[in-house]
């Protein structure tokens, strides 16, 4: 029996805390090799840079850049998107190179990470594109310049280098061949491409350069009013009467 003036009230146990939410964390890592090594100029190599997300919130990456003199030569299949709590996304890294020398410096990603590891290495070295003989004037073709279009180092001869505009087997001296500025239908040959060498108006012609790239001799176009159209008479008797009589 309780006693005169006892408490009836039942004890209340105290209340646990509630518990802590987790801080949200983004860890971004990359992988890959991104040495390219040697690549021919106007040629390309690609690799493959991988980002992951080692934290508990979803990642997103807002850019991928790369060191100045390298935004010139490097190409992504992508470049914005998110990245899932443990996943990862393989990015390709494609390096043409414009000129024969070499290539370092980084890769950036640029993202809403708490932590992690954003740049990645990039190194590669531009080769002459072919062996031929120091004297060759070699030829690059398209909006950037970067397809190479073969060489020549004689005029009206036959020559049976594998990359001479002058053998009509190979790939660049071939009338069918579609990186032939002999082929009056390839955008390099055509009398009505903006690319092509026989476009008596072209705008955008082949250029010429030395075996190493670093001698600018001209365009090499039927377009006599291009302010860097070479002008010396035998190449344009050459380009008017042999590459482009069709």
């Amino acid at each position: 029996m309780a006693g005169c003036g006892a408490d009836s009230t039942t004890p209340t146990a105290p209340s646990s805390p509630a518990p802590s939410t987790p801080a949200q964390t983004r860890v971004v890592g990359l992988s890959g090799n991104l040495s390219f090594g040697d690549v021919q100029v106007g040629s390309s190599a690609t690799a493959t840079l991988t980002i992951s997300n080692t934290g508990n919130a979803v990642l997103t990456i807002t850019g991928i850049s790369a060191s100045d003199g390298l935004n010139a030569v490097l190409l992504t299949d992508w470049t914005t998107g998110a990245v899932a709590p443990g996943a990862s996304q393989p990015v390709k890294i494609q390096f043409t190179p414009k000129s024969a020398q070499t290539y370092s410096g980084n890769v950036v990603i640029a993202s809403d990470a708490t932590s992690g590891t954003n740049t990645m290495p990039v190194a590669g070295t531009g080769t002459a594109p072919s062996p031929a003989p120091a004297a060759a004037y070699y030829v690059f073709g398209g909006s950037d310049y970067k397809q190479y279009l073969g060489f020549f180092n004689c005029i009206f001869c036959t020559d049976f280098d594998v990359d001479s505009i002058n053998n009509e087997f190979g790939k660049y001296g071939s009338q069918f061949s579609t990186t032939s500025i002999r082929n009056e239908f390839s955008q390099y040959g055509s009398a009505f491409s903006t690319y092509g060498a026989c476009n008596q108006f072209g705008s955008n012609p082949p250029r010429v350069f030395n075996a190493t790239g670093t001698i600018y001799y001209g365009e090499l176009t039927l377009n006599k009013f291009r302010s860097d159209a070479i002008k010396a008479p035998d190449i344009v008797n050459w380009l008017t009467n042999s590459v482009c009589k069709h």
